[in-house]
């Protein structure tokens, strides 16, 4: 059977903003290996990346058609979700093929997206084997109700059938099938590596936290599970004999998790030399980071390290269940520093409870860590995540146009925060980059020590922060958060 499988676009002027030219693509790493897996059983695969490719749905939909496929797989996160709507319901309207949704939103959504025809099916949970297996049904033209993690309508009523459980053997996966991919369109997480040919790679699944903000586990379920040291190098070898590349990011929520998956990995990196042609970023909590584990993953190669930090607020922390403190965060960055680490912070604006004196707090720990980069979103809550279930539940949610829910927005926000109005949270994450970046410090780093950052791309943020605190910033919120040395 021929399959097209879609990632959506999004519009980035409203989810981005100003901020829209920085945000670059990244492959569909969820559909590369679904798409693996259905290669590995017969199945010719097509993917289109709108994304990347800067589709719209009425162009997608045309170029499914073009396909002619027996079955079109749709990814669906919030911030697509309009368009992911408008490619599904143009498929089945024309009746091009039978049309099966995953992903967050579209599980959260799934009597919706069923009910009002937007798709056919909708697959909970990991998506290798259920689409393997609902493509061999209707190509044998057998009734699908064994496919486990699976929801459709039957007999005009919602029908979910039973749970999957999670892949246990994740070396068995095939590595993702990155031969149907723009790859040059794509470019590495701009805080992560730059100006490199730079490819993902995932170590695991799963995250052993429950974070209010994040989702993640309602997909990949409870737990923690681990590739093999030998499995990941294997596909770091076949990436560079495959497509050359110089560097690695490894996409996990946290890797390493522990001690042994960092001994098991590093350990084979090294045994292989791989460490001698690719550097490699990843992502880490500060109350995992250890200076054991900096030096080994430095041996092994890793030359960037980014930590979730969030906010200068232990109060804020606790409230959205995240259990790290301040004072990790600072002995964390001081560790990858003294390691040899250039680090890298994510910080969260608008946690519940957000008012200008934990805004203040925030940007003290912010500027006084030592810091190469910095990202401020506003905080969003998805759809899937307690944090959407605790606004819904206070009738806090303003808006179901899913095309709001961006981290860098423009204009009121689809939420109504607890302590804070839209504008002045627009206005706080503007004071935030032109605080983090136009400082003398940040600026001579850009130019002069960072030589893969592109410095238009990191300092124009700043500036561009700056351009719109200037021109539009309100007394108000000005005078509530006055620049201090």
């Amino acid at each position: 059977m021929k399959i097209v499988l879609v990632n959506p676009s999004c519009d980035q002027r409203k989810t981005m903003r100003l901020f829209a030219r920085y945000n670059h693509a990244l492959p569909p790493m969820g559909l590369l290996y679904i798409a693996a897996v259905l290669e590995q059983r017969g199945h010719s695969v097509v993917l289109i990346d709108a994304f990347a490719e800067k589709l719209c749905a009425e162009e997608v939909v045309r170029r499914i058609g073009e396909a002619g496929p027996g079955l079109v797989g749709i990814t669906c996160v919030t911030p697509s979700a309009t368009e992911a709507v408008a490619i599904g319901q143009g498929v089945r309207e024309a009746r091009l093929a039978p049309v099966v949704m995953g992903n967050l939103h579209a599980v959260t959504f799934r009597e919706e997206f069923l009910l009002r025809g937007y798709a056919d099916f909708v697959v909970r949970g990991e998506g290798e084997e259920a689409m393997s297996e609902l493509a061999a049904r209707l190509e044998q033209g057998r009734n699908p109700g064994d496919v486990l993690g699976l929801s459709y309508i039957e007999g005009g009523a919602i029908h979910d059938t039973g749970d999957r459980e999670p892949i246990v053997d994740l070396d068995a996966l095939p590595f993702p099938a990155w031969h149907l991919a723009p790859l040059a369109k794509y470019r590495a997480i701009p805080l992560a590596e730059i100006a490199r040919k730079v490819m993902l790679v995932a170590a695991g699944r799963d995250c052993p936290y429950r974070c209010q903000f994040c989702a993640h586990w309602k997909i990949v379920r409870p737990g923690f599970r681990r590739r093999s040291g030998k499995n990941v190098a294997d596909e770091i070898e076949y990436l560079i004999e495959h497509f050359g590349i110089e560097a690695v990011v490894f996409v996990d929520a946290i890797f390493p998790v522990n001690a042994a998956q960092c001994d098991e990995v590093c350990g084979e990196i090294i045994r292989r030399r791989l460490h001698k042609k690719i550097t490699w970023v990843s992502e880490t909590r500060p109350d995992l980071f250890t200076r054991s584990l900096g030096e080994s993953m430095r041996e092994a190669g890793c030359t960037r390290v980014m930590f979730g930090l969030e906010c200068g607020s232990e109060d804020l922390l606790r409230g959205v269940g995240k259990s790290t403190s301040v004072a990790q965060a600072r002995e964390a960055v001081a560790t990858a520093r003294a390691v040899g680490f250039e680090v890298v912070g994510f910080f969260m604006l608008g946690l519940p409870g957000e008012n200008w004196e934990s805004f203040r707090r925030t940007m003290d720990l912010a500027k006084s860590l030592d810091l190469d980069l910095a990202n401020f979103p506003l905080v969003v809550p998805y759809p899937g995540t307690l944090l959407y279930g605790r606004y819904e539940e206070a009738g806090a949610i303003r808006s179901h146009d899913w095309s709001e829910y961006g981290a860098y927005p423009s204009k009121e926000l689809p939420y109504r925060h607890d302590r804070l109005s839209s504008a002045s949270l627009i206005e706080m994450q503007k004071i935030a980059h032109f605080k983090f970046y136009i400082r003398p410090r940040m600026i001579y780093r850009h130019l002069f020590q960072l030589k893969k950052t592109p410095v238009r791309e990191v300092l124009s943020g700043g500036l561009s922060a700056l351009w719109e605190f200037a021109t539009r910033s309100r007394a108000g919120a000005l005078e509530s958060f006055r620049p201090q040395s």
